[in-house]
């Protein structure tokens, strides 16, 4: 779960998280915090960013109403009416 942290405004400084356990097995569960120092730049791709961007208070009013997420931005397109791909296949061949 990653956390971001703001300040000045709404300016993000960094990112708090923890390594997921399923690809990084070693036990170290500790809260992790990377900051920077001139840009912040998260992207998920079409399927992750949306839910980002509304766990951030950007998206559709009447979605973030039913959480506990402050609203910042009104932007009905966000996460919704998506017309990508339903199905990503990955081909390859091997011997």
């Amino acid at each position: 779960m990653a956390e971001v942290t703001l300040n000045r405004g709404d300016c993000a400084k960094g990112v708090d998280f923890t390594w997921n356990s399923r690809f990084w097995p070693e036990p170290d569960s500790k809260v992790q915090s990377v900051r920077a120092t001139r840009l912040v730049l998260l992207s998920t791709g079409a399927f992750g960013s949306p839910g980002i961007l509304e766990r951030s208070g950007i998206g559709q009013e009447k979605v973030l109403q039913q959480t506990d997420v402050a609203m910042k931005i009104n932007l009905p397109g966000v996460g919704n009416d998506y017309q990508g791909q339903k199905l990503a296949l990955y081909l390859w061949s091997c011997s």
